[in-house]
Parts: structure tokens; C-alpha cells; sequence
């Protein structure tokens, strides 16, 4: 610095102009690693104000809201759902019977209209085609005695009623006309039996010439389940909590479990689902309750 300082003094003398001083020497720090003391604290600007966190909450409330609102439409659908198809497979029977002159799957001359899936005439092509499946419209015939399976031989007549009536498109889908594996009779939802739109459950029929001794009230006569199914077994397993099954009973009939056109089985068949013949145990959570309905044909 002192030999520089004496240049440019005697260039200065001589009156010549300075030339102009080189940069001085920046002396750089060796390099380290960053950390996080090396920024300035300024406070918790990144938290959530009480404004945001309401906000959030509130959106959150809505989300659960509305999920919790849907399953209750969803499950009030699946309930509607059970008094119109119980309705319409009512209709459609009567109009089979208007159409046919006979009750499906008891029909005597259905092959004559819809071919005969196995058998020979020398029954009428009942006992002896009753136990071959069918994938088509060709059927067997049922011995017309005005009963839906009445039992022993022509007990496979609840499930050539759905495909009779599926035959004569008053019913969707397309039925074996056989039972299941699982025993006879064993409803096989989708395949033997209609199911419903709720999950396990569905619909099936049979004859009854006097109450059976698990049902609450009079029922008897051509009659349609309404229930879960299982192996060995139509649709009469508990389906329905006892407030739902209370309020399809109340829309549809007389609001009684023992008596009119909807009737219910007695508690020691299904827990939980009544009191008595004119009340309904709404206090119940679970599913307890199946539905007995009078086809009244």
C-alpha cells in the first residue's frame, strides 16, 4: 500500500496523470455448510390462523355430512325398493294368471308355449324334467293344481315360477327353474331367485295349505319371502332392522306383524324383529325381521 501511495505522489510532481490503482484483494471465507441458525428468526409465520382452522373444520364437518346423508338416501332407496318389487311381482303374477289362464310355475302346458328343457310326455313333462337346469326359455311344466309347490314331487315349481314369468317378460333376468346345490330348496339369488338391491337378500315363494308353525300370524295360501337366503333354505333369513320392516308394513298394509297382508315369523324364529302380533320391537338395532306377503292369488 506505501509503494503505491509513493508512485502515484511523485507521478503527481511530474505532473503526469495517475494511472488508475488495481481492485484491491477480496479475501473470501472458507465455504461451510448452511444451517438453520443462519436465518434470521422472524416467528411462526407458517401456522394456521383460528380463521384457516375454522374454515377447515367447517369443510370437514360438510364432507362427513354429506357421506353420512348419503348413506341414509342409499339405504332408504334399498327400503323403497322392497315394497315396489314386492308390488310388482304381485302384479306380475295377476297378469300372468290374466294372460295364461294358470299360475306360473304350476302352469301344465307351459312347454307348449316355451319347449321342454328335458322330460317326456309320459308325465307331462313334470317329474321327469324337473331337475334338468335350463339357460333358455324351455321349461317344464307344473301339474296345475293351483298351489306354487306344494311339496314333495312338485316342490321344484318356486323356481320355475321365476322362469315362467321371466319367459313371459313380466320379470327380469333369466332363472335356472332348478335348486340349488346347497339342498332342496336352496335359493341361489340371481340364479334360482330374484335379488333385491339389497346386499344378500332377495325373493322367493311357496305354497302353504295351512300357517307354518315359524309364522306370527294366519298366513297361508301362495305366499312371497322377502329375506336373506342361505344354504338349504328360501329367502327367510333376518334382512330388515324392525324400524325399516315397521315402516314398509305401515306403508303397504296394517302396520301389524301378526295380522293383514304383511306378516312377519314369531321371535323364536327371528330374534328381536317383535313384541307381540300388533307391535314391532322398534327398539332392536340389528337385522331381525323377513317379510311374509300374501300373493293373494
Amino acid at each position: 500500500m506505501k509503494i503505491r501511495m509513493r508512485l502515484k505522489l511523485a507521478l503527481t510532481r511530474r505532473g503526469a496523470k495517475a494511472p488508475p490503482l488495481p481492485p484491491p484483494l477480496v479475501r473470501f471465507a472458507p465455504a461451510r455448510a448452511f444451517a438453520l441458525r443462519d436465518v434470521p428468526f422472524r416467528g411462526f409465520l407458517g401456522a394456521f390462523s383460528l380463521i384457516e382452522l375454522s374454515i377447515v373444520l367447517v369443510v370437514i364437518g360438510l364432507i362427513i355430512g354429506s357421506v353420512v346423508a348419503g348413506q341414509s338416501l342409499i339405504r332408504a332407496g334399498e327400503i323403497r325398493s322392497v315394497s315396489r318389487d314386492l308390488q310388482r311381482y304381485q302384479q306380475a303374477t295377476n297378469a300372468f294368471v290374466e294372460r295364461y289362464r294358470s299360475l306360473p310355475g304350476d302352469m301344465n302346458n307351459a312347454v307348449s308355449y316355451w319347449s321342454n328343457v328335458d322330460g317326456d310326455s309320459s308325465d307331462n313333462y313334470t317329474i321327469t324334467c324337473a331337475g334338468t337346469s335350463s339357460a333358455s326359455t324351455t321349461t317344464c311344466n307344473g301339474n296345475g293344481d293351483n298351489f306354487i309347490g306344494s311339496g314333495g314331487a312338485y316342490y321344484y315349481e318356486v323356481f320355475r315360477f321365476w322362469q315362467h314369468l321371466a319367459n313371459a317378460q313380466l320379470a327380469e333376468g333369466t332363472y335356472s327353474g332348478v335348486t340349488g346345490g346347497g339342498g332342496d330348496p336352496h335359493c341361489v339369488l340371481g340364479t334360482n331367485c330374484p335379488k333385491s338391491r339389497r346386499v344378500g337378500s332377495g325373493f322367493s315363494v311357496q305354497y302353504y295349505a295351512t300357517p307354518d308353525a315359524s309364522f306370527l300370524g294366519d298366513a297361508k295360501g301362495n305366499l312371497m319371502f322377502y329375506g336373506t337366503a342361505t344354504a338349504a333354505s328360501l329367502t327367510t333369513g333376518a334382512s330388515l332392522v324392525s324400524t325399516d320392516a315397521w315402516n314398509l308394513d305401515t306403508k303397504m298394509d296394517d302396520g301389524q306383524p301378526g295380522f293383514g297382508a304383511l306378516q312377519q315369523f314369531t321371535d323364536a324364529t327371528l330374534n328381536n324383529c317383535i313384541t307381540d302380533a300388533n307391535t314391532y320391537d322398534l327398539a332392536a338395532a340389528a337385522p331381525a325381521c323377513s317379510l311374509i306377503f300374501k300373493l293373494g292369488v
